[in-house]
Formats: C-alpha cells, sequence, structure tokens
C-alpha cells in the first residue's frame, strides 16, 4: 500500500469515516488515525457508494459520493460540490476519464442480475457557478436604483429616502455576515456588541452625540418612525444628548403680534446596528444549522428579538434614549436558545468552530 494511505468508508445513516495511516519504520507497523478534517456528516441522508477519483489535472485527489441515485463530485482539498448528477439505483462504481482531450466523459458502471456500463459527458453547463456572477438585466437594474437612490439622499433625503436605502444596505449586510459565520461566532458579537452600546450610552454617551450627528448629516444608517403625520425628516432639528440642546429662540422687548408658532412633529429613530445584528443570527440559523429545524429555530430567533423590540419601544415612548442592542440582541439570543431547545436539544450548544 505504500508508506501512506487513506481508507474512506460512507454508512447508511450518511456519516463518512476516513482513516489515514502511516508505516511505522521502527516497528514495521502501520498505525491509524482518524481523519477529522473532511466534515461530512450529514452531507447526504444515506451513502450508497463513496470512492477516490480524479477529473482534472488540479494535483489533488477527488471524492464521488453516491446517495439516492444522485451522485455529488466533491473538488480537492475544500471538498467543495462541484457538480452532482444523477446515476441509476444499481450504481457500483464511478470513473472519468478525458482520453486526452478535452472532452470528459463519466463511465458509471452498475452491477445487479446484469453488469451494465452507462456514460455520459461533463459539460461546463454542469458544474456549479463560482465566483461573481453578473447576469445582464439584474446588473443593470441594480445600478440604476443604485444612483437613483444616491441621488435622491443628496436632493431630497426624506425619512422615507433614508429608510427606503437603509433597509437595502442593512438586507445585504445580513445576507453577507450572516451566511459567513456560524451562530456561535454571531452570538459573542452579539454580545459584545451590546455591551458597547449600553456603556456609550448610559456611560460615556458619546453614542447620543454620535446619533445627532448622524440626523443632522442624514445618513442612510439609521431608521426613522415618525410620530406625526407631515414629519419632516430634512427639518428635523431635535437633539438626543443633552450636550447639544437647541437654543431657544430670542425674545425681543418690543411688543409685536401674537404669532402660532408652529409644533415640531416628533420621530423616533434606531441605528441601522439594531436590525442588523438579531438579523444575523436569524439567517445564520437557517444557513448553518440542520435542515430539519434550521428554519424553525431561526423563527423562534426572529420572535425572541421582536419581543426585545416591543420592550425596547415601551421605553422608548417614554421620551429617553435607550440603547437598542441590549434589549434587541438578547431577545434573539433567549429566543435562539429556546427554539434551540426545544428542536436540537444539548446540540444547540455545540460551538460548531474550528480553532
Amino acid at each position: 500500500m505504500g508508506d501512506e494511505g487513506l481508507l474512506i468508508i460512507g454508512e447508511e445513516d450518511g456519516s463518512i469515516l476516513g482513516w489515514e495511516w502511516q508505516d511505522n519504520l521502527i516497528n514495521d507497523v502501520g498505525a491509524f488515525t482518524v481523519q477529522d478534517k473532511m466534515k461530512l456528516d450529514g452531507f447526504v441522508d444515506s451513502v450508497q457508494n463513496v470512492q477516490i477519483t480524479d477529473l482534472d489535472d488540479s494535483g489533488y485527489t477527488d471524492l464521488l459520493i453516491t446517495s439516492n441515485e444522485q451522485a455529488h463530485w466533491l473538488h480537492t482539498k475544500v471538498l467543495k460540490n462541484k457538480i452532482s448528477f444523477p446515476v441509476d439505483e444499481n450504481f457500483t462504481l464511478g470513473v472519468f476519464a478525458n482520453n486526452n482531450s478535452d472532452k470528459v466523459e463519466f463511465y458509471s458502471i452498475n452491477a445487479d442480475s446484469n453488469f451494465e456500463i452507462i456514460s455520459g459527458e461533463i459539460t461546463d453547463e454542469m458544474f456549479a457557478l463560482e465566483g461573481l456572477q453578473l447576469y445582464d438585466v439584474p446588473f443593470y437594474i441594480g445600478i440604476f436604483v443604485a444612483i437613483l437612490l444616491m441621488v435622491l439622499l443628496y436632493l431630497h433625503s426624506e425619512w422615507y429616502v433614508v429608510n427606503t436605502v437603509g433597509v437595502l444596505v442593512g438586507a445585504g449586510v445580513i445576507v453577507m455576515l450572516g451566511v459567513a459565520f456560524v451562530p456561535t461566532l454571531i452570538i459573542i458579537f452579539m454580545v459584545l456588541a451590546a455591551v458597547y452600546d449600553a456603556w456609550a450610552v448610559y456611560k460615556s454617551k458619546h453614542m447620543l452625540e454620535l446619533a445627532d450627528t448622524m440626523i443632522g448629516l442624514q445618513l442612510p444608517i439609521l431608521l426613522v418612525a415618525p410620530q406625526d403625520k407631515g414629519y419632516s425628516f430634512k427639518d428635523e432639528k431635535v437633539s438626543i444628548s443633552d450636550n447639544n440642546p437647541i437654543e431657544p429662540p430670542i425674545v425681543s422687548e418690543v411688543p409685536t403680534k401674537k404669532v402660532k408658532v408652529k409644533k415640531n412633529k416628533e420621530a423616533m429613530f434606531m441605528g441601522l446596528g439594531d436590525v442588523i445584528f438579531p438579523g444575523m443570527l436569524v439567517l445564520s440559523s437557517v444557513q448553518w444549522l440542520d435542515s430539519d429545524y434550521g428554519f424553525k429555530i431561526a423563527m423562534f430567533t426572529l420572535f425572541g428579538g421582536l419581543l426585545g423590540y416591543f420592550t425596547l419601544m415601551t421605553y422608548v415612548a417614554r421620551g429617553k434614549a435607550q440603547a437598542g442592542l441590549p434589549l434587541l440582541n438578547g431577545g434573539a439570543i433567549f429566543g435562539y436558545f429556546i427554539g434551540g431547545l426545544i428542536f436540537a436539544g444539548t446540540a444547540i450548544f455545540e460551538l460548531g468552530i474550528t480553532w
């Protein structure tokens, strides 16, 4: 077998195990060690066949895993699912061959009471898409909408324009970060952000001054909820921070006619991060948890975040600035663990982090 090798076994429950061995030159006995880097448990429901193969000249061997009449070719050392295609229910062995040309054929050997070989060409259209994919119509629509919103922000920065841009930006950030990090990492980020938010609002109070600046600049990194009809964000002059009070108008001693002063209309403000952090945990739950219960736990997370939001609004309605992340993140995390204990049991506490 040589000085080193790899043995891979697929089981009916969907688990895929691997063992590596290297010959011990002193005792002339092979030492087996468990291969724990593949992380393929749960990739398929039941393994019908697993084999080491090679499709191209990348320098790495690949894995071909077959389950439920579907074969999956996992490419190079990252084991990325490069292509999936149907095979016969009696599939026994698969072989890739390029015959010294650009044309690649896959030979499926099926064995039951009869012996059968079926072949087919592997074309580029069958491979999974990789990298940035730009399609003409969506691309140009996206560019047009982005430019239009930028112009509206500059010329007419009303609350509905700011909210529209904020929602779109927040949704993009939630998707990018939610699919990139496992729930455990996101929970760590949420706890740290909540602690910082509470300190910045209640202790140092610099977050209130920052909010005043953002409102003054009318930037789309907050959401505006008008409390009165006819509210205009462009005319907003209310200060959240106590350090920036609005100067009262100078009253002249000369008698003048009584003029009815127009009352300032009010609105509530929420930072975009107050929406992004709970949304990241919701999306990460769907992306990384088992498909049998991932969506259910995500809904519990969303419900917990909404409970935190309603609690936050009861305090905000009293007219005093509040740190949003402690309640919003806390509610989302609480909902995540409650849903996890119901549907996944103690497995919800597994970190899922490779150190």
